[in-house]
């Protein structure tokens, strides 16, 4: 009895023993999730030369002043293969993360955009502070804003698949300056020679950009009683499938894009502020008169928007 008692008694000990090293293992691995940062979506084609999207979920904020002075984001991207190659890229608040489509003004999503200059494994780090006025004085104080600060990570980029005959930049290369008359792809070693139209140089004061309104420029009674762009002769330029926003909105200042494309040129001269010019229509902010909230074309759906109109110009006018 005495020897069956002592076995159970060494039996219950080692049942003990295993009960408290699991619970120290669930403990640690815990605390090690609850220290870990979160990772984000990432999204892309993930080839050199292709932007890579980096998209992370932050405080609840909204189109306000602080949102702007108060936050920032960067995204630091390094590589072991050459040294020289760092980057600090300034991310944005993207409101709920679809704002061209929602017309949302506030949300949780941050992202920021990378184009690689090369193959390979790039190591990014994210910073994601916050201070008063901390974009406008950023020497002062400011400290972790939580959330993704920290978040580290690696992403793996193919070779770009070059294509001299290819419409798209992504398959010639970065464009870069070798010190003579035009630029030139670093990929195929083409020379981007630039045509195109010089206006109408205010041709972001479109009405389908969200915000965007007149403040009081030069009247143009071509432009109507809003004075803003309609480009209402290149819906019939427009194509079927192409990128548009809010049913349909887009689709004029994207039929301009298809008719450069059809005779053969591929630039527009643009100025991209002119709050004290002329036209007062183009301006990167909410308010003509609030130079803090900077969100570009007028809105957070704005800009949105102006990416997707960007984006689409980007693979259909290149060269």
């Amino acid at each position: 009895a005495k020897s069956l008692a002592l076995y159970c008694l060494k039996l219950f000990g080692g049942y003990m023993r295993y009960v408290l090293s699991l619970g120290v293992a669930c403990f640690s691995l815990l605390l090690t999730s609850c220290d870990a940062k979160p990772k984000g979506d990432i999204a892309g084609d993930f080839v050199a030369h292709a932007p890579v999207t980096f998209e992370f979920s932050g405080p609840q904020l909204s189109e306000s002043r602080e949102t702007f002075t108060d936050y920032a984001m960067t995204v630091s991207f390094t590589t072991p293969y050459k040294t020289t190659m760092n980057y600090a890229v300034p991310g944005y608040f993207a409101a709920d993360g679809n704002a061209a489509q929602s017309r949302a003004t506030s949300g949780t999503v941050w992202r920021a955009h990378f184009t690689p200059p090369s193959s390979g494994r790039w190591n990014y780090k994210v910073s994601f502070k916050t201070g008063p006025n901390l974009t406008t004085s950023p020497t002062g104080g400011m400290e972790s804003a939580g959330y993704f600060d920290g978040a580290t990570g690696t992403i793996d980029i193919a070779p770009a698949q070059l294509n001299s005959s290819a419409r798209d930049f992504s398959k010639k290369g970065m464009l870069v300056d070798v010190r003579g008359r035009y630029l030139q792809f670093n990929g195929t070693q083409q020379y981007f020679l630039k045509t195109g139209a010089g206006s109408p140089e205010n041709m972001l004061a479109y009405s389908g950009f969200d915000g965007t309104y007149n403040a009081g420029g030069t009247h143009f009674p071509a432009l109507g009683e809003n004075q803003l762009h309609e480009f209402e002769p290149h819906l019939r330029d427009a194509l079927p499938g192409d990128p548009t926003w809010q049913n349909g909105k887009g689709a004029a200042i994207l039929g301009i894009a298809h008719y450069y494309d059809a005779v053969g040129v591929n630039a527009q001269y643009i100025v991209a502020m002119n709050i004290e010019g002329d036209g007062q229509d183009v301006f990167p902010y909410v308010s003509h008169t609030d130079p803090y909230v900077l969100t570009s074309l007028n809105s957070i759906n704005g800009i949105s928007s102006f990416r997707i109109l960007i984006h689409a110009a980007y693979s259909l006018i290149c060269c």
